[in-house]
């Protein structure tokens, strides 16, 4: 028996260590930080002055000093604690560095209070976290925190920080590249910024939405470039495509061209060396059972996404091949790099891109910057077709087109000789249909003169059909955090506003289902709700007559999702889909004896917009179809899409009346006359028999009081 329980324990320990290994851990190390005197060549700026302020701990003056010689970086900060909410906002100060590039070093910490100056730098508390990230008992990076405690602050109180890094390298890709996002927050002064960098090269800078003026000159054979940014406070943040930033930013970059940072992208990735027998022992593994070239390759495809797990660990050269596949971990250069050689195994062109997360701006194109990109991904030649795979997102499904991402607009190809960006094919076939279906609740069928709509209860079934690469995303919604989520996320999201009340509900409260079909890329739902109030959604977008009994439903969909104009920004969205449509069927209940058949068609460059409504076989239809031709537009065109809008607001709707005739009139006075006729006579009686009675009575007994 003892010995039975030895064995167990060494066996738990061994796979304790087994998972201890394979998985991430973490090595704090806790130090103190260093305190010095700022660098000789920081430049000194005005004190800031303290005026009435709108938050809680506003930053009064920022400074951005970076000295390309010496690879140094000074900050600087005054942040005014404006009441106890601020105070309490400001009990730690924390920043991040890179341990295996920089040091910090600490050189001022002061409280201004009452006229008085209150030095700390000594006197205080830091913490410095160095955190080790350890895949399968490798290390794969390292990240530094710094912690400073505030314990002394007081409400009123001007506080002073400042802090240079040593080692700080924007040129560490091979030239020098410095970006700076110049809107802050909690800014409300001026934020100042010097660059300095050796007379020898030539130093290049662009500006983004600002109108900063650069200041430029020489000194000790250095280059100066200087500039200044106050700050609105009233600073709106536009409802913009992803791809244009309306936030100010200044790029700094060396005099080159695309091509170079194409050739430091080559040095990096090493593609002249060939597959390792490694990869191709994989490959072969990987691809023994596939018959055609397109299956081998969606093999590939399918184990460096979903097998290789994506780490984003920030460094400059891709991890070697052969270490991405052992840890079965990587970024996006790594995991990109492993799918290149790993396809030409096969025989398989391909090439790393680099591109932006959120789509190139095109405002970019003449600014050869490393700082313009934040991802890499990889384009292959099948059949003659140039496909693009990103690695690292979610599960792809499908033929290799059907895995063809589309929204990344440009990039830069990783191909010796490339020397300017390259427009990518925008691809859309994202496709939506919806089918709703009304049935009023028989009970209620049969209340007399019932021709109040927003009043009925109807039995709802919602179906839709999904088509198109965005068929990925929901499915990974779906798998990852099940159907109510699906629904919840994705219905309420879309539905315009009046129909959001139906999903406050239960989901137990209606019957529903979720189903991908992988081969046919569609997902198909549905959900039927067998009670559900009209009230809830039925506002109506136009007027009508209520005195003739007129109501109209409102087609659940919303085509056009457009803000107000000084809410939007240069360039603005439209539709995740190219083509929509949605079917309303309505059995016509016993209350509605007039309907009112519509139609509009509305053509432009951009759009394609079509609806009917009719009736058949006492069923009343509304279908609504929409073809975006283009699914961005910018801002000179709002008024035209506005206008439009408000076209398609007016007229989507199903109308719905009852007409009141005479006969239904003399039919209302034969059901409600008696009643009201009776309760007439009751109410006169009281008033000119009883009520006199009962004064006269109270009259007489007051006078013989009086008289007594």
């Amino acid at each position: 028996m003892r010995e039975k329980r030895k064995r167990t324990k060494i066996l738990l320990c061994l796979v304790f260590l087994f998972f201890h290994f394979i998985g991430f851990s973490q090595n704090i190390q806790e130090n103190n930080i260093c305190i010095t005197e700022k660098p000789s060549w920081v430049k000194e700026y005005l004190f800031p002055e303290i005026t009435k302020y709108d938050n809680d701990l506003p930053i009064i003056h920022y400074e951005n000093q970076y000295n390309s010689v010496t690879k140094e970086h000074y900050r600087k900060m005054f942040y005014y604690v404006n009441n106890v909410k601020g105070k309490k906002d400001f009990k730690s100060f924390y920043f991040n560095y890179d341990p295996e590039y920089e040091s910090v070093f600490l050189n001022s910490y002061k409280i201004y209070r009452e006229g008085k100056e209150i030095e700390l730098t000594d006197k205080t508390k830091t913490n410095q976290l160095i955190k080790e990230e350890i895949v399968s008992g490798k290390e794969y990076d390292l990240e530094g925190g710094i912690t400073i405690i505030n314990e002394k602050v007081k409400t009123g109180d001007l506080i002073e920080i400042s802090y240079t890094v040593k080692g700080y390298q924007p040129d560490k890709h091979g030239f020098f590249s410095f970006k700076q996002d110049l809107y802050l927050d909690d800014l409300r002064g001026k934020s100042y910024s010097l660059i300095i960098e050796n007379e020898k090269e030539e130093i290049k800078h662009k500006v983004l939405n600002s109108e900063i003026e650069v200041k430029k000159y020489k000194k000790n054979g250095w280059n100066y470039h200087e500039y200044n940014f106050l700050q609105n406070k009233s600073t709106i943040f536009y409802n913009q495509v992803l791809w244009h930033s309306v936030i100010p930013k200044i790029y700094f970059y060396a005099d080159k061209q695309w091509k170079d940072i194409v050739e430091i992208n080559l040095k990096n990735h090493k593609l002249e060396i060939p597959p390792s027998e490694k990869v191709i022992n994989k490959v072969q593994k990987l691809t023994k059972n596939s018959k055609t070239l397109e299956e081998k390759i969606l093999n590939i495809l399918d184990f460096t996404q979903k097998r290789i797990e994506y780490l984003d660990y920030g460094l400059i050269e891709p991890k070697k091949t052969d270490v991405t596949l052992d840890l079965e971990y990587g970024d996006c250069k790594s995991k990109s790099l492993l799918t290149i050689k790993m396809l030409e195994v096969l025989g398989v062109k391909a090439w790393p891109i680099i591109v932006n997360s959120k789509g190139f701006d095109e405002r970019f194109i003449d600014t050869p910057t490393f700082s313009t990109f934040n991802h890499e991904v990889i384009e292959y030649v099948y059949e003659k077709d140039t496909l693009i795979f990103d690695s690292t997102t979610f599960p792809q499904y499908g033929t290799l087109k059907d895995r063809q991402e589309h929204h990344f607009r440009y990039g830069l190809r990783t191909i010796p000789g490339t020397n300017k960006m390259t427009k990518l094919d925008i691809v859309n076939d994202n496709e939506i249909s919806i089918e709703i279906t009304y049935k009023t609740l028989k009970e209620l069928d049969s209340i007399p003169d019932r021709y109040d709509f927003v009043h009925m209860n109807f039995i709802l079934g919602i179906s839709s059909k999904i088509k198109g690469n965005i068929v990925n995303q929901f499915e990974h919604i779906n798998h990852n955090n099940g159907k109510k989520n699906f629904f919840s996320n994705y219905y309420c999201n879309n539905f315009i506003e009046h129909y959001q009340n139906i999903f406050k509900y239960n989901f137990s409260d209606f019957e529903s289902s979720f189903l991908f079909h992988e081969k046919e890329r569609e997902i198909n739902t549905s959900f039927v709700y067998n009670n559900f109030e009209a009230e809830s959604t039925t506002l109506n977008r136009i007027n009508l007559d209520y005195k003739k009994g007129g109501s109209a439903l409102v087609h659940p969909f919303q085509f056009l999702n457009i803000r107000k104009k000084d809410e939007i920004g240069v360039y603005f969205n439209l539709s995740k889909f190219k083509k929509q449509e949605v079917l309303i069927k309505l059995k016509r209940p016993v209350w509605v004896n007039k309907f009112k058949e519509d139609s509009l068609t509305i053509n432009t460059d951009w759009m394609d917009y079509k609806m009917k409504t009719w009736e058949k076989n006492d069923t009343i239809y509304s279908l609504v179809s929409t073809n975006f031709l283009k699914l961005t537009l910018d801002s000179t065109r709002y008024d035209e899409v506005k206008e439009i809008q408000e076209q398609i607001l007016k007229s989507n709707n199903l109308l719905l009346f009852k007409e009141k005739s005479k006969i239904e009139r003399k039919g209302f006075w034969k059901y409600y006359g008696g009643k009201i006729i009776a309760w007439s006579i009751l109410i006169s009686i009281i008033g000119l028999f009883i009520l006199p009675i009962i004064l006269y009575i109270k009259t007489r007994k007051k006078i013989k009081r009086l008289n007594s």
